[in-house]
């Protein structure tokens, strides 16, 4: 599957859901609104590592040793074209590619 980047201002945070032992995710666009992405069961290492909010491109590259946040990783990979779509994000070609219209 082809990684897809996205611009560098947009953020994806972590919130505590209402539902117990889950976690929610949003986009933070540069404006500061935050649009919903989805529901996953809750892990305190991709808690810690979304909760102030990381660039989107930095979690869709991520390589880290807990299998908690590489699920996260291969999750926002796979979902990555449906957000492009329904978000109307900006895409470039790879990590260091220009962002394309």
């Amino acid at each position: 599957m082809k990684k897809i980047s996205v611009e560098k201002n947009i953020f994806i945070v972590a919130r505590k859901s209402k539902t117990p032992y889950k976690l929610d995710y949003y986009l933070q666009f540069p404006d500061k609104v935050e649009e919903y992405m989805f529901t996953r069961n809750y892990s305190a290492k991709c808690y810690e590592a979304c909760k102030s909010g990381v660039p989107l491109n930095n979690m869709i590259f991520a390589k880290r040793k807990n299998p908690a946040v590489m699920k996260l990783v291969k999750y926002l990979q796979f979902m990555m074209p449906y957000f492009i779509d329904y978000y109307e994000l900006r895409v470039g070609d790879g990590k260091n590619e220009k962002i394309k219209q």
